[in-house]
């Protein structure tokens, strides 16, 4: 009567359990690893590469492709016509106020222009498409990959 008898039907459900409990353990750090990867690889925002340029490079005439444009004036102040970025959302817009030249802002990092009007700042990167110098910023969800981008 001292004798103990297993039961199979016990056993196996508890092998079943520490198989899926390894199979978690391996399952969810492949997963987590997997969207690690994704996320640096996948990148439809990717921005345009910066360029430096010192303050005469930047003013005069910059032309978007709707018609609009913006006019950097030497003396720091700036005004823009039927151009993007100064319009409601994504829509062109006009505005007149102050630029500076920056290190950093809303486009990341690298070398951009901030521009102030009736209390708004407002930047833009500066790049390069081919030989023209570009002031460009992202129109909506960054990583949607749209721009709002100005030529000299």
């Amino acid at each position: 009567m001292g004798e103990s008898v297993e039961n199979p039907a016990v056993g196996s459900r508890s092998g079943r359990g520490a198989r899926k409990v390894v199979r978690l353990v391996f399952l969810v750090p492949a997963i987590l690893l997997i969207g690690l990867v994704a996320t640096f690889l996948y990148h439809p925002d990717d921005q345009p590469a910066s360029v430096n340029v010192n303050s005469s490079q930047l003013t005069g005439l910059w032309k978007a492709a709707g018609g609009g444009k913006i006019v950097l004036h030497s003396d720091g102040t700036f005004s823009a016509q039927h151009s993007c970025p100064f319009g409601q959302e994504e829509d062109p817009g006009s505005a007149n106020g102050t630029w500076t030249m920056a290190s950093s802002g809303d486009w990341g990092h690298g070398m951009g222009v901030q521009f102030v009007f009736d209390k708004v700042y407002i930047g833009m990167g500066v790049s390069k498409e081919g030989g023209t110098l570009v002031l460009w910023r992202h129109v909506g969800d960054p990583d949607e990959g749209n721009y709002c981008k100005v030529r000299k």
